[in-house]
């Protein structure tokens, strides 16, 4: 049997998993093999989105400072 799952709070859920499956249970054990990854999940600027949410950050002096560093490299 092949289903999709939806990765959410850090577990999965099977849509209409129960019409699948035929169980007396309310648990099963189940194997999976990931079988693609979304092209999302590949793209650098997506898995960077966030990283800085949590800190207290000057949005202008942040660019500044890249900048800076950036020039800095690149005249050396």
């Amino acid at each position: 049997m092949i289903a999709e799952a939806i990765i959410k709070d850090s577990g999965l859920f099977i849509p209409d998993i129960g019409k699948q499956v035929k169980t007396k249970k309310n648990k099963v054990t189940i194997q999976f093999t990931i079988l693609d990854i979304p092209a999302c999940q590949k793209d650098s600027f997506i898995r960077a989105a966030g990283i800085t949410k949590d800190r207290k950050i000057d949005p202008p002096k942040y660019q500044k400072d890249l900048r800076d560093e950036w020039e800095h490299r690149l005249s050396h």
